[in-house]
């Protein structure tokens, strides 16, 4: 029913926009932080710190979307001196935390076409689209290899996250993820180049990768044969690290396409190899072995 559709759509973006209200704002963050600091008794090593009472004093002061984190409960999660006092920083890096969690949460909910708390690949498609200018490791990127970066990219946040292969993503299950924050390491613009040639989603790996899978179509044809898989990673001498049978097993168990391996299915096999000691690559290297 296309009404209720566009009902359902209407109530979700505006439960979004009443989520989004509950960020505290830069602003407020400093003066959460100014009031935490006021109140704290400071010791040699320059650490403040809060008993209980100072806990609620301070937050009573706040306003109501920050007076929610004042609370017992919250407060008995820190770990607290000899004097029930906790540490003014881990407090006040939490709410930050909560607060990039929750926005994060409110910008991949607005992919969420179905509106059942999960993303599909077309969602995840056009969510790294449009996360690809805030990058500011990916400035200049060419626009003819941005269809192979997203590929690239999404194709690890399932590798890892759609290990059953539903073919969809929890949102919670990807903001909880290592992988997420690896992917918004590129928005720093001092990430040393050694660290972004051990990022997954930095240019030169996703570059590396569809070049090693351009040096293995021998024929050009855009996919991978049997014979052509069997050169993955050729030692210099130009001896094959994979035997003939495990490449049988891999094109056995591996999707592909008329006995023909696409980019994407080549994407899965070189995180497999890479990540190995995962329980995701241990499963397929289960399934070649068995």
């Amino acid at each position: 029913n296309p009404i209720h559709a566009m009902l359902r759509r209407g109530a979700r973006a505006r439960f979004l926009q009443r989520k989004s209200e509950e960020i505290l704002t830069t602003e407020e963050l400093d003066e959460l932080y100014q009031a935490l600091s006021n109140r704290a008794t400071f010791d040699d090593q320059k650490i403040g710190r809060l008993n209980f009472d100072d806990f609620q004093a301070v937050g009573a002061k706040m306003p109501p979307k920050a007076r929610a984190f004042f609370t017992a409960t919250l407060f008995l999660q820190f770990e607290r001196d000899e004097y029930g006092r906790i540490n003014i920083l881990n407090f006040f890096d939490y709410c930050m935390r909560k607060g990039t969690l929750l926005q994060a949460h409110i910008e991949l909910s607005a992919y969420d076409v179905v509106g059942d708390g999960y993303l599909r690949e077309q969602d995840m498609d056009v969510w790294v689209s449009n996360l690809i200018p805030t990058l500011a490791q990916l400035r200049g990127i060419d626009e003819t290899f941005l269809p192979f970066y997203i590929c690239t990219v999404v194709r690890k946040f399932f590798f890892f996250l759609d290990p059953m292969h539903r073919e969809r993503i929890g949102i919670k299950k990807l903001i909880l993820s290592p992988y997420l924050l690896e992917l918004f390491e590129l928005r720093d613009e001092t990430v040393p180049e050694t660290r972004l040639m051990s990022n997954w989603f930095s240019f030169q790996s996703t570059l590396r990768a569809y070049q090693d899978y351009l040096h293995l179509d021998i024929d050009q044809d855009g996919m991978l044969s049997r014979e052509e898989l069997q050169h993955f990673r050729a030692d210099l001498d130009g001896s094959d690290c994979l035997t003939p049978v495990f490449v049988e097993r891999v094109f056995q168990e591996f999707h592909t396409w008329g006995g023909l391996m696409d980019y994407k299915t080549f994407l899965t096999f070189i995180l497999t190899v890479d990540y190995r000691k995962s329980h995701q690559s241990l499963r397929n290297y289960w399934l070649c072995l068995d």
